[in-house]
């Protein structure tokens, strides 16, 4: 039994009814009066909002192990800065699978005729967000470690210092987003935020259709949307493929990359963070590749599990592996913004469905994560407040400002965590899958 309880268990008696259901009306209206809210898309009124799912009590966590991830953030950004400028690299990794995966291609595409060209614009943007999830190091969860989930390269929410992207004073951010977005508090609060660095900076907000009708190029390469050059595209958007039903958001897209505008990110950027670069550099020598400190490698090499090629020459004894014991293995496609990994029986017949299949090369097989579960309460639509067994996952913040030479910027801005019931596969906010949640440090 983990010595790790709720810090309802550790310092208070159970909760009464009456007592329960007032702390759950205080903290949904605080919730609500901070801004810890979402859009409700499925209605009508396009504003309604609602708090975001939350934990009752903060989750105890290690404070090393808190320390641990934040210190390796700006390894883990210069990481990506490195693997995205390496042409090379990025060619080898993505090569066997390109005709398996017709998104990737085109976005492939996209960078390949950007690369061939060279950059308009040298500055490129990162926001990241790097998520783990805790594994016990010991039977009895005394001791944690963090074990890598992903790293978000595109759409990850977080903040930089604005000031540091305008080219042109009167140029305005430009925020791609979808309609219903949501999302919309949060990206709210980053306008926000710039608003308090420099009240005379503009952020908008455009869809992919909306800049297909309105999106032009001055002489020297501007990007100009509705008569008024953008200095930054921020996407929120664009991620998926189902953002690109035709090829008019591709070429959107490819001209957006053209442009002088700085990127957040760049489609290299993009193509870095793909779950197959993820698997590549969990592979014997390759962190050595792009990092010179023994240290550093040791640490990062410390949180990955095992993650698998499945169309390797010997990739057939995992997938039968797999197969035989899917609870113990994530399958993951090349695609972000959740809700797209396999697990389970799912997970077993779809491996069955394409083992002698050229479509495996475009799926990575991982270990899952054993996480650590504790007890909490969950505060969300269509789940009982009731005692449960849950699990969290870490969110590490990082901004990351280069040219292709040289690191501009590169820190850790923060943190978040989310859990979600023990049983549950995916962990999304939006969907409401998880819960936002504070740690409790120990």
């Amino acid at each position: 039994m983990s010595r790790f309880k709720s810090v309802e268990e550790d310092y208070g008696k159970p909760l009464k009814p009456e007592r329960l259901n007032e702390m759950i009306q205080r903290v949904t209206g605080w919730a609500l009066l901070n801004g810890v809210q979402k859009t409700i898309t499925g209605t009508e009124f396009p504003e309604r909002i609602e708090p975001m799912p939350i934990t009752l009590f903060p989750s105890i966590l290690p404070a090393d192990v808190l320390r641990k991830a934040k210190s390796l953030q700006t390894s883990f950004q210069t990481l990506i800065y490195k693997v995205a400028n390496d042409h090379e690299f990025m060619k080898e990794c993505f090569s066997g699978l390109l005709d398996a995966d017709v998104f990737t291609k085109q976005l492939w595409e996209i960078y390949e005729k950007v690369t061939k060209e060279g950059p308009t614009q040298e500055v490129s943007v990162i926001t990241t967000r790097n998520d783990f999830m805790m594994e016990s190091t010991e039977e009895d969860g005394a001791k944690q470690d963090c074990k890598q989930v992903e790293i978000n390269t595109i759409a990850a929410g977080g903040g930089g210092d604005a000031n540091s992207l305008l080219n042109v004073h009167s140029a305005v951010i430009l925020f791609v987003v979808d309609i219903p977005e949501p999302g919309t508090p949060d990206q709210r609060w980053l306008e926000r935020g710039v608003f308090c660095l420099d009240r005379s900076i503009k952020v908008i907000y455009r869809t992919f259709p909306q800049l297909i009708m309105q999106t032009s190029f001055g002489e020297n390469k501007e990007l100009i949307v509705d008569g008024t050059e953008v200095a930054v595209v921020y996407y929120r958007y664009g991620f998926v493929p189902r953002h690109y039903p035709t090829n008019a958001e591709f070429k959107l897209r490819l001209d957006i990359e053209r442009s002088r505008a700085i990127k957040c990110p760049t489609v290299a950027v993009h193509l870095a963070g793909c779950k197959k670069v993820q698997q590549v550099l969990t592979e014997p020598g390759v962190l050595e590749r792009f990092i010179d400190d023994t240290e550093v490698i040791k640490d990062i090499r410390s949180t990955f599990v095992g993650l698998y090629r499945l169309d390797a020459k010997d990739s057939s004894k995992i997938i039968t592996q797999a197969i035989q014991t899917p609870e113990k293995f994530v399958l993951k496609p090349q695609r972000e913004g959740g809700g797209n990994n396999l697990f389970g029986d799912d997970l077993r017949n779809y491996l069955e469905k394409i083992k002698e299949s050229s479509e495996r090369s475009a799926w990575i097989l991982m270990d899952r994560i054993q996480a650590t579960r504790h007890r909490n309460r969950l505060i969300r639509a269509g789940l009982g407040p009731e005692c449960r067994n849950v699990v969290s996952e870490l969110g590490i913040y990082g901004v990351h400002i280069s040219t292709p030479s040289l690191e501009l910027e590169n820190f850790e801005c923060g943190h978040s965590m989310r859990t979600k019931p023990e049983e549950a596969n995916e962990g999304g906010l939006c969907n409401g899958l998880a819960g936002l949640d504070t740690p409790f440090l120990v």
